[in-house]
């Protein structure tokens, strides 16, 4: 793999963690008007579509000969990521802050690294470890003079959340490591499993007046765009990036919900938030510069 098509992987999961990181501010408005559950049901549904009408418009191949293991990761995938994962997210953020929830979002690659190592057999390189630990002391940084807050059936809902996606990445990974574009085919199976299941439960769980509401539709319009853009393109950079190089991008998620938490929920960001985001995003930038030099030095050789 040449450093372009890297460099191309790794914005694409940084655009794919800062669109997750506005739909985490889009859902905290959405709740305003639309059940958590009927929420989460709609979103998946239009994600489906929307990924559904990009396939069919561009021809793409859809059939592909899966192994045994394949199938069952693709299923683990789909059940971890696309129904309890935003399930449990857009009900967990009933009852905390947006900057809490980013907290949880940029813990993600820790869960990551160990499913990466038990499942995978990923191993990290040290400049890896050296990036991971310098972009955990900055969350530790930001987190110190962040408004933390929250419900405990709040908290535990995202961190829960957060697991099951992590563990989503894993699979992912497991799957589109081999050569390949599935990209869509995995979306396409991930959004079809959540809606599925999230539809009927969140049709019998919320009065379906809720969808007379212009305003409801434009919240389960966005998100779900979101949801099929960022997962089609972050599933995609999943075919050359370890699960742990793309996960490490999430730290910055800390950042952005921060940031977008001040400026559209207003809430609280002082100087603590403003060193934190440094060292994050400097711990960031040095997994990703080592990983773009490791991949120069071997292609050289």
């Amino acid at each position: 793999m040449n450093k372009a098509l890297l460099k191309r992987w790794l914005i694409q999961a940084f655009i794919a963690t800062l669109l997750w990181s506005i739909s985490k501010i889009v859902i905290k408005l959405g709740l305003e008007v639309v059940s958590p559950m009927l929420l989460a049901g709609m979103t998946q549904l239009v994600a489906f579509g929307a990924i559904l009408i990009f396939a069919l418009s561009r021809r793409i191949k859809l059939v592909r000969k899966f192994s045994g293991g394949e199938i069952h990761a693709l299923i683990w995938l789909g059940i971890l990521g696309f129904v309890f994962a935003p399930l449990l997210a857009i009900i967990g953020l009933t009852g905390v802050t947006g900057s809490t929830a980013g907290l949880f979002a940029a813990l993600s690659p820790i869960f990551v690294i160990g499913g990466g190592w038990l499942i995978l057999k990923e191993k990290l390189k040290l400049w890896q470890i050296i990036g991971a630990v310098v972009a955990f002391i900055g969350a530790y940084v930001f987190l110190s003079g962040s408004p933390f807050s929250g419900t405990n059936f709040g908290i535990t809902l995202i961190l829960i959340s957060e697991l099951c996606y992590a563990l989503n990445v894993v699979f992912t990974r497991l799957i589109m490591r081999r050569p390949g574009d599935d990209a869509v085919t995995v979306s396409l199976a991930g959004t079809f499993l959540g809606a599925l299941i999230l539809v009927p439960l969140g049709l019998s769980q919320s009065p379906l007046t809720e969808l007379a509401n212009p305003s409801a539709w434009i919240f389960i319009l966005v998100i779900g765009l979101i949801f099929a853009f960022a997962g089609m393109i972050w599933t995609e950079a999943l075919n050359d990036l370890k699960a742990f190089e793309a996960a490490i991008l999430q730290n910055t998620m800390l950042v952005q919900v921060g940031l977008l938490s001040w400026i559209f929920l207003h809430e609280q960001f002082g100087w603590l938030q403003i060193i934190g985001a440094i060292i994050v995003l400097g711990g960031a930038y040095l997994v990703n510069r080592g990983l773009l030099k490791s991949h120069h030095a071997r292609n050289r050789n």
